[in-house]
C-alpha cells in the first residue's frame, strides 16, 4: 500500500478521532524501505515525521524530529518547493480535521507567500478537533489550543478571536467533567495573552480553578497520604494562580494560595521519599523566592537541609564489571614508561588530557541510542548540587559528566603508568621538581610548599599532597591568565570593590582557550565544575569527606601539575 491508501483507509474518515500525527507515521514506517521515495511516500512520511512547537534553528513553528549538534533529523533541505506543493494538494484531498490541520499548518509554515485561503482553512481545522474533541489526550488538544488561539490574533479578526475563545472553554468544560485539570493549562495560554480576554471571562476561569484548589486540599487533608498525586494538581494550580494574583498585585490572595500549596505538602510530606520531600521542598523555595517572600523562603530552605539527609541512604549501588585485556593493558604500560625521561613525560601530559571534541562525539553516539534521563547530583549528606538536564540540544551540559565519569574509567590506567614510572626513576622527586622549575607560572617561594606535596604523594600521604597541591594549581592558573594579560580582578557589584576572579571564572578566558581547550576544560571538570570532580572547591570549602583523599585523585591532581608545568612562556 502507498502513503496515501494507507491514511485514506486508517485516518481518513470524518468519524475517526483519537489519533495523533505520530500514529500516522507509526503505520507509514510499514511502507518497505525501497518504496519509500516512491508515490509521494516520502512527501507524506514527512508530513507527520515532524514535530509542533518545537524550539529550533529553523525559525518555524513545525521542526525536525530531533537535533545532535545542529544536525537535524529530518533536515531542513528536505522541504522543498516540490513538497510543499504536495502537501497544499493533499490539503483538498483530505476530509478528516486532524489531516486538513497537519497539510495547511505545514502549508502555512514554509511556504514563502502562502494564501488567505490555506490560512483560513488552517484555523478552520483547528477549530473543528477542538469543537469535536478530536485530539488523541489533553495535552495533544492544548498544542492544538496554543496554535489556533495564535493564528486567531495573527487574524487580527475579533470574531474569529471570540469564537476560538467559546470553543475552548467549551472543551475544557467538558474535560474537567471527568476530573481533568485542564484549565490549568489553559489559564497560562489566558495569562500569555491577557489582553485579549475580558475581566469576566479571566474571572470565570479564576471561579473554576479556586473552586478545583479547594476541593483537592480538602481532598488531600481526608486521604492523607493515599494519593500522592493530588500534590502535583495542587501544585500546578497554585503555580498560575500565583502568577496571576502577583500580576494584578493582589498579595493577599497570593500568599493564600502559596500557604494552601505548603500546608497541602506539609500535611503529606511523610508519604513522601527522602528525594520526593526534596524535589518538593525545592520547589516550594524556588516559588517564595520568586515572589520575594523570604522568611517564608527561608523556612522551606531549612525543611530542604533537613531532607537531604536520608537521600544517600535510599540510594542503592551499581556495579559494572569491566574486563581488561590483560596483554594490551601490559603493553599500554610498556609504551607508556619507555623512552627518555623527557619523552616519558610528553607522552604521560598529552595521552590523559582527555579530548572535548572526541568525548562529545561519543556522548552524541550514545544518545542516539538511549533516552538521556536528567541526572540530579547530591554531595554526601544528600545536598543536591547539581542537575543534569535532559535536553538533547544541550549537550555540554551532560558533557562534564560524561568526561569526569571517563576521567574515573581511566584512574587504574594512570596509576600504573605513574607507578611503573616511578619503579624505573622517571618520576623521582628531584627530577619532577626540577622539571616544574623551569616553569614561568609558579613562584620561587612556592616551590618548598610544591616539594612538600610531592613528597606526601610519593609517601601515599594525600591527605596533605590533596591540601598543599591544589592551591598551587589554582595560583599558576591565575599567573598564567596575568601573563596572558587578562585581568584577574573583578568588580564586586555589593560593594562596589575588586575581588579576585574564581578559579572557575579564570577558566573561561577566551586568552586561556586560545591555548589548549581540551586543557582548560580538563581543568574544569577536574576542579570547578559541580558536575565534574569539583575538586577546589569540596577541598578549600571543607566539603569533601576523608574518603576522597585516595590515589585517585591524588594521581590526577600529580598528572595537572605535570601538565601545567609543561607551560612556557615566550
Amino acid at each position: 500500500m502507498t502513503a496515501i491508501e494507507i491514511i485514506k483507509e486508517k485516518f481518513d474518515n470524518i468519524e475517526i478521532n483519537g489519533f495523533d500525527e505520530w500514529d500516522v507515521t507509526r503505520e507509514l514506517n510499514n511502507i518497505p524501505e525501497n518504496e519509500r521515495s516512491e508515490n509521494g511516500n516520502s512527501s507524506e512520511w514527512l508530513a507527520f515525521i515532524l514535530i509542533e512547537e518545537t524550539d529550533n534553528n529553523w525559525g518555524t513553528y513545525f521542526g525536525p524530529y530531533a537535533v545532535f549538534d545542529n544536525i537535524s533529523f529530518p533536515s531542513r533541505e528536505m522541504i522543498t518547493e516540490e513538497v510543499i506543493s504536495y502537501w497544499e494538494k493533499r490539503v483538498y484531498e483530505v476530509i478528516n480535521p486532524i489531516l486538513k490541520a497537519r497539510y495547511s499548518g505545514l502549508v502555512v509554515d514554509f511556504k514563502k507567500k502562502c494564501s488567505g485561503d490555506i490560512r483560513s482553512i488552517y484555523i478552520k481545522s483547528l477549530i473543528d478537533i477542538i469543537k469535536g474533541n478530536y485530539p488523541k489526550s489533553p495535552s495533544e488538544g492544548i498544542t492544538k489550543i496554543k496554535r489556533l488561539f495564535r493564528l486567531a490574533i495573527e487574524s487580527r479578526k475579533q470574531d474569529v478571536i471570540d469564537e476560538v475563545k467559546r470553543d475552548i472553554y467549551l472543551y475544557a468544560d467538558t474535560l474537567a467533567k471527568n476530573g481533568n485539570d485542564i484549565f490549568v493549562y489553559l489559564f497560562k495560554i489566558v495569562l500569555d495573552n491577557y489582553s485579549h480576554f475580558t475581566q469576566q471571562e479571566i474571572t470565570d476561569y479564576i471561579t473554576r480553578l479556586e473552586v478545583r484548589l479547594g476541593f483537592l486540599c480538602d481532598k488531600n487533608i481526608d486521604d492523607v497520604g493515599k494519593n500522592r498525586l493530588e500534590i502535583f494538581s495542587i501544585k500546578e494550580i497554585v503555580e498560575v494562580l500565583a502568577q496571576y494574583y502577583n500580576k494584578i498585585n493582589d498579595r493577599t490572595n497570593l500568599y493564600r494560595v502559596l500557604d494552601l500549596l505548603y500546608d497541602s505538602f506539609s500535611i503529606s510530606v511523610d508519604s513522601f521519599s527522602a528525594m520526593q520531600k526534596q524535589a518538593h521542598w525545592d520547589m516550594l523555595h524556588k516559588m517564595y523566592k520568586k515572589y520575594h517572600l523570604k522568611e517564608k523562603s527561608q523556612k522551606v530552605l531549612a525543611e530542604l537541609q533537613n531532607s537531604s539527609h536520608n537521600i544517600i541512604g535510599e540510594m542503592g549501588t551499581i556495579e559494572i564489571p569491566l574486563e581488561i585485556d590483560k596483554t594490551k593493558f601490559e603493553d599500554f604500560i610498556k609504551a607508556m614508561t619507555s623512552g627518555s625521561r623527557e619523552d616519558v613525560l610528553s607522552k604521560f601530559i598529552s595521552l590523559f588530557i582527555p579530548d572535548k571534541n572526541r568525548s562529545k562525539e561519543h556522548l552524541l553516539e550514545i544518545s542516539k541510542q538511549a533516552f538521556l534521563f536528567p541526572i540530579q547530583i547530591y554531595d554526601y549528606k544528600g545536598r543536591p548540587t547539581a542537575l543534569i538536564s535532559n535536553d538533547e540540544n544541550d549537550i555540554e551540559d551532560r558533557l562534564v559528566l560524561y568526561m569526569s565519569k571517563s576521567l574515573e574509567f581511566e584512574s587504574v590506567f594512570i596509576h600504573n603508568v605513574i607507578k611503573e614510572n616511578l619503579k624505573k626513576g622517571h618520576f623521582l622527586k628531584e627530577s619532577i621538581m626540577d622539571f616544574l622549575r623551569k616553569c614561568p607560572l609558579f613562584e620561587e617561594d612556592r616551590f618548598e610548599i610544591i616539594e612538600r606535596g610531592i613528597e606526601a604523594y610519593l609517601d601515599e600521604d594525600y591527605i596533605t599532597m590533596i591540601h598543599l597541591l591544589i592551591p598551587q594549581v589554582e595560583n599558576a592558573i591565575r599567573n598564567l591568565v596575568e601573563l596572558l594579560d587578562e585581568s584577574t580582578l573583578e568588580s564586586k557589584k555589593s560593594n562596589n570593590t575588586l575581588q579576585l576572579k574564581t578559579l572557575d571564572t579564570l577558566l573561561r578566558e577566551k586568552s586561556l582557550l586560545n591555548i589548549s581547550e581540551n586543557f582548560v576544560y580538563y581543568m574544569r571538570v577536574l576542579y570547578t565544575d559541580p558536575r565534574g570532580w569539583n575538586l577546589r572547591n569540596l577541598v578549600c570549602h571543607g566539603l569533601s569527606q576523608l574518603k576522597y583523599f585516595n590515589p585517585v585523585t591524588a594521581d590526577r591532581i600529580f598528572h595537572s601539575l605535570i601538565c601545567i608545568g609543561s607551560i612556557t612562556t615566550k
